[in-house]
């Protein structure tokens, strides 16, 4: 079996094209995505409110909630426009500039799936 009839293969089983986003249905993935930054946004709005309802606007909380607004906010808007070949690219160059914090992350993430699973057994 030659590359090209393996792919289609594959293809077939999926019951998709090989050029769809890894195998998923566009419209169910946009949906996903839509409602993760909405949320993403609302957290930011609400975290918003709450930091124009302190006292002091000088103080370091406030900073601090205003700064993680707008991380909340950006990360809506990565959300939105988010393609999943630009997951795999930027995921790829953070394992290559941060190798030893990936494995660590990698570990912790294993240790922690490891963990609720033996619980979820028990």
């Amino acid at each position: 079996m030659d590359a090209k009839n393996y792919g289609e293969n594959l293809s077939d089983l999926r019951g998709g094209s090989t050029s769809s986003s890894y195998g998923h249905d566009g419209s169910t993935v946009d949906t996903i995505k839509s409602a993760i930054a909405e949320k993403l946004h609302t957290a930011a709005s609400v975290l918003q409110d709450k930091v124009k309802q302190v006292d002091d606007q000088n103080a370091p909380v406030v900073r601090y909630g205003r700064q993680c607004s707008d991380w909340l906010d950006q990360s809506a808007d990565y959300v939105r426009d988010l393609k999943f070949s630009k997951l795999n690219k930027d995921l790829q160059n953070q394992v290559r500039r941060n190798p030893g914090r990936s494995i660590l992350i990698g570990a912790a993430i294993g240790l922690c799936l490891g963990a609720f699973l033996r619980r979820g057994r028990r």
